[in-house]
């Protein structure tokens, strides 16, 4: 008692010095138990006023206010009262309420005295808006019109606000369905559009939908209680009928059983209703179905409930709500390949920010293990993955998410849209080089977890494909080459597994729900920024490593230029595309032009995709020490050569390796002549018939062979 004593004489103290406060008057206990204290406040009015002391709307220049502290002070702020005869036909205040109580802050007022300024920071807030008042300023039609507000409410009810406005404005439908269900004093209720089903539990009614004739450009107190106030209200809003439509209708909604009646009036404002496209206020009530005692009508004093009005979610509440610019629509698609633990965390961070247009591709059923680290649940249901993610994404307010359960390699036509995105969350090396063959107009994106999901890959193939998923894997695996680090984890076999069943083949990698989502919420980032503001022609790798205290992800992110590429013929005829990035190209050219006119070389080392047949050139070893150069010949040493490709390829777990060797012509054109034709043959056999690669370096270009 002491404290809150010490606290109340500071509040007192604040409100004495403020430059606005005229006078701090005692402090007594109101009819609610509670503390309070009252204080003049000096209002600047405009100068055409002044002389008079209060402007037309009724603002004086005092104007009392009131400070009710609640048992939760100071954790809690006081409330603010004014004058019960303050003229209410403003915004930002509360009008359902008796007494009157301003809105003069955005946010929570509990909020605003924890801050820094505390008190002040209050009394700055309501003078700020008495004097808002007094210049009758409080809609700024480049804003807006603010919504009356409904806070204090009886209950809520959802609804599609484009569709009812569709059907009531343009169609002129009168009335719609409703479920609706109550909770002690509390309604709870949505409009049903055409063939949705009552949901269980749920009673159903009616709701009767009104339209201003004309513009309602004031505010009027909604601090409605009965049938008669809800009457006055409509007519001051230039709603007209309003009493004889509803009591036209009272004996069949009595028949029908209905024991209230859902009204929807739609106001037409001077401006834009902030927040939408559209200058009609939608406000919201539920009658209460009571027969007058001697007519067959509403009883004047039928209890009216005010109800809060919210949208439907859809693809632009969830676009306002999570901020982005841009949201996947029309006729652009994300193909989200693999729905378990990362890819169905991505979707669903997509989804909700607004992106529709999704097909969803896995054929597994969702089993019980899949609770620990899917971004759905269900302790019963027996569905496929796709399926449950569908749902989910419906319910969100998404409408088109088309799923193929089935396998990818069965699925003909993917991405055939250059604006399509497809993001592959599979960790399957054999979708990956299915993918890798596969004709692709769209961007793909592929996404893996390392070492117990502490590593993240996220990478996004260049403009037409001219850098590959299969590119920037070989590329992550060259990385552990140069880092022990990262190779440690990437390539560590000594991965945590556990079984998910009986059988060979049910095993998966032990890692928590919460490492997954710090991965897959800056994975859904980086694509939301990528959809918001267009993607690189450049391929993109972004590698991520979870930090030592497990609370975020330190990411990196490299772009690659388009990768050189030719393709070259077998041994056996076949055809093999070789790859080699940007720098490993600088880098075999500056160490040609290093030696000026003599024959120079190196070690090729990359990756050999033989499924997808493709080799892709990481990088170069430089000639060992024991190498010969001459004007028309280069000899390879090998002086060490074999010991780093083993620690090249121990370090890589054999992803990567020596592909073969570089040559410079620094004399002639890049054409193999018959003695490079006959060392990479004879190269071949001791590699043990290992797809082998050489390169030849010129002024002129380049040639594989």
């Amino acid at each position: 008692m002491e404290n809150k004593d010490y606290l109340i004489s500071l509040v007192r103290k604040f409100a004495s010095e403020h430059k606005a406060v005229n006078k701090v008057y005692d402090t007594y206990i109101n009819d609610k138990d509670l503390l309070c204290f009252d204080i003049d406040i000096k209002i600047n009015l405009p100068s055409s006023f002044k002389k008079k002391g209060q402007t037309t709307k009724g603002v004086r220049n005092i104007e009392k206010a009131v400070f009710e502290f609640p048992k939760e002070f100071p954790f809690k702020s006081p409330k603010i009262y004014l004058r019960d005869d303050f003229n209410r036909n403003f915004a930002h205040i509360n009008p359902i309420i008796e007494k009157f109580n301003p809105c003069i802050f955005e946010g929570s007022l509990d909020e605003l005295i924890q801050q820094p300024l505390w008190m002040d920071g209050i009394l700055d807030q309501l003078v700020d808006w008495l004097e808002t008042s007094a210049s009758d300023s409080m809609i700024n039609p480049n804003q807006g019109w603010e919504p009356m507000r409904v806070d204090d409410n009886n209950g809520f009810i959802i609804y599609d606000r484009e569709y009812i406005l569709l059907k009531h404005m343009e169609q002129k439908t009168f009335a719609f369905e409703v479920m609706y269900k109550k909770e002690t004093n509390f309604l709870f209720s949505r409009i049903l559009k055409e063939g949705e089903d009552l949901i269980e539990s749920f009673k159903k009614s009616n709701i009767f939908c009104f339209s201003s004739a004309d513009i309602s450009g004031e505010y009027t107190p909604n601090n409605i209680k009965n049938f008669t106030e809800l009457v006055t209200f409509t007519k001051k809003n230039q709603i007209q009928s309003f009493k004889e439509s509803v009591n036209k209708n009272f004996i069949e909604l009595k028949r029908e059983g209905l024991s209230k009646l859902f009204i929807a009036l739609f106001i037409k404002r001077p401006y834009k209703i902030i927040g939408t496209n559209s200058d009609i206020e939608i406000l919201h009530f539920a009658i209460e179905l009571k027969k007058h005692t001697k007519k067959d009508e509403i009883h004047q004093n039928a209890t009216v409930q005010i109800l809060a009005g919210f949208n439907f979610s859809d693809t632009k509440l969830l676009q306002q709500f999570s901020g982005v610019k841009n949201t996947i629509k029309d006729k652009q698609m994300i193909t989200q390949i693999g729905c378990g633990s990362l890819g169905s965390k991505i979707a669903m961070h997509l989804a909700r920010n607004g992106n529709d247009n999704f097909i969803l591709v896995d054929n597994k059923y969702f089993v019980p293990n899949n609770n620990a680290r899917h971004a759905l649940f269900s302790s019963s249901l027996i569905d496929k993955k796709v399926g449950i993610l569908q749902k989910a994404m419906n319910e969100l307010g998404l409408n088109n998410i088309q799923i193929e359960d089935k396998s990818i390699f069965d699925i003909v036509n993917i991405g055939t849209s250059s604006e399509d995105i497809i993001i592959d969350s599979t960790a399957s090396m054999s979708v990956n080089n299915f993918l890798t063959k596969q004709t692709l107009s769209g961007r793909l994106i592929h996404t893996s977890l390392y070492h117990n999901g502490t590593v993240a890959f996220l990478g996004i193939e260049g403009e037409s494909r001219k850098v590959k998923i299969i590119d920037m894997i070989a590329y992550m695996y060259h990385l552990c080459t140069e880092d022990n680090e990262i190779a440690k984890k990437i390539t560590n076999t000594n991965i945590s597994y556990q079984s998910t069943g009986q059988g060979c083949g049910s095993f998966t990698t032990i890692c928590s729900d919460a490492t997954i989502s710090i991965s897959s919420g800056g994975m859904a980032n980086f694509i939301q920024n990528k959809i918001d503001n267009g993607f690189s022609t450049n391929g993109e790798l972004v590698l991520g490593q979870l930090d030592e205290n497990n609370l975020g992800m330190k990411w990196k992110t490299i772009g690659f230029e388009f990768l050189e590429s030719q393709t070259i013929k077998g041994i056996e005829n076949e055809s093999w595309e070789i790859r080699i990035f940007q720098h490993v190209l600088e880098a075999i050219k500056k160490e040609s032009l290093k030696w000026n006119d003599l024959e120079t070389g190196g070690i090729l080392i990359g990756h050999i995709s033989i499924p997808t047949q493709t080799i892709i050139i990481t990088g170069q070893i430089e000639a060992p020490e024991d190498s010969k150069r001459g004007k028309i010949n280069f000899d390879l040493g090998i002086n060490g050569l074999s010991q780093k490709v083993k620690d090249i390829e121990f370090s890589s777990a054999m992803m990567i390796t020596q592909l073969g060797t570089w040559h410079s012509h620094p004399n002639s054109s890049s054409t193999p002549s018959s003695i490079d034709l006959r060392s990479k043959k004879q190269m071949f056999k001791d590699r043990n018939n290992m797809p082998t690669v050489c390169l030849i370096w010129s002024q002129s270009g380049f040639t594989f062979y």
